[in-house]
């Protein structure tokens, strides 16, 4: 995947288009794309952001005593 990126980003850069990834969603690995040169970056899906606030927000009310 990554020789892939590497060809899409040279592409991209010959273009003058900014190069863009998706896909790689994993804070360990997303870094190393941004250094090869994406500039687009899709982090994440929509699902997956609204349930990260809905637990948070659930913890947050969980923890809240009533008086």
């Amino acid at each position: 995947m990554a020789e892939a990126y590497q060809t899409m980003i040279a592409a991209a850069r010959k273009h003058g288009k900014f190069p863009g990834m998706a896909g790689v969603y994993s804070e360990t690995i997303m870094p190393r794309y941004i250094d090869m040169g994406a500039r687009f970056i899709l982090s994440g899906q929509d699902a997956a952001f609204m349930a990260a606030g809905a637990a948070q927000r659930t913890g947050f009310l969980r923890k809240l005593s009533p008086s």
